[in-house]
């Protein structure tokens, strides 16, 4: 016949209440040691979070840059597409004599100034679209910018919580980071 086991209900309490201290400060350390892998996992995260929002930042910076450059070359490029149809149109028409430009007839000056008007329509027309583009670029760069202060400031609280639990733990001193990129 076998032993019959001592029954959990009857065991004396001294036995049964608490474990030593030696295991009680191993899972406490245990539970130390997850947590700092945890905020190490939010640390590299919130690296790599800056680092894409501050390489979209210089993107939405040089997209503006881009646009004005753009604007001003629309600008030029209207200016000489308006000389080169002027020329054009006097180089095709036969009767032209330019000593006596003066005397050109009323229609010809009509057709020139409907084309000019019509092309200073479709210019307007698209400065107006770029200011619409530019004017949404700097809403966009606004909100970003918000974005970016928030998230700077709560990575300024992360790291100062970060600060005091490592001093709790007794690491204050020690580089804990992992680098971004090495797991």
């Amino acid at each position: 016949m076998s032993t019959p086991e001592p029954d959990p209900k009857q065991t004396p309490p001294s036995q049964s209440q608490s474990p030593p201290k030696h295991q009680a400060s191993r899972t406490r350390e245990a539970a130390l040691e997850k947590e700092l892998s945890q905020l190490l996992t939010i640390n590299n995260t919130l690296t790599t979070l800056h680092s894409t929002l501050a390489k979209i930042s210089r993107d939405i910076s040089h997209f503006n840059d881009s646009t004005r450059n753009t604007s001003k070359m629309m600008s030029q490029w209207s200016s000489i597409l308006q000389g080169a149809s002027f020329t054009l149109d006097m180089l095709d028409n036969r009767n032209w004599d330019p000593q006596n430009e003066n005397d050109d007839d009323d229609d010809d000056d009509d057709e020139e100034d409907q084309k000019r008007d019509e092309v200073d329509d479709e210019l307007a027309l698209v400065q107006r679209r770029l200011q619409m583009v530019e004017s949404d670029n700097a809403a966009l760069e606004r909100r970003f910018n918000n974005v970016v202060s928030e998230k700077r400031e709560r990575w300024a609280r992360l790291e100062d919580g970060r600060s005091k639990r490592l001093r709790e733990l007794g690491l204050a001193g020690r580089d804990t980071r992992r680098k971004v990129g090495n797991r």
